[in-house]
């Protein structure tokens, strides 16, 4: 019998599935409180929102607004975690 200790990562969500997918804990998927599943791409939007705010209020001007939304974006989805 041939043993293996090869360890293999699991394919990792395409950013489009992992954007339109709920974000799941160990209790369940996340809920707003509304009762309505909270997705990866509403989290993004909304912490986005909140940066967007902190900034501004702060006095700090951002250039490219674009860019940053897309780096939060990629930031966030590379440190999700597809399997809990």
């Amino acid at each position: 019998m041939l043993r293996s200790s090869i360890v293999e990562r699991p394919i990792k969500k395409t950013y489009k599935e992992w954007w339109n997918s709920p974000i799941e804990t160990i209790g369940g998927y996340r809920i707003n409180s509304n009762d309505k599943v909270i997705t990866n791409g509403c989290y993004v939007k909304q912490f986005y929102s909140r940066l967007y705010n902190l900034i501004k209020t702060n006095g700090y001007e951002i250039k490219d607004e674009k860019t940053l939304k897309n780096e939060v974006a990629t930031f966030i989805y590379n440190l999700s975690d597809d399997d809990i």
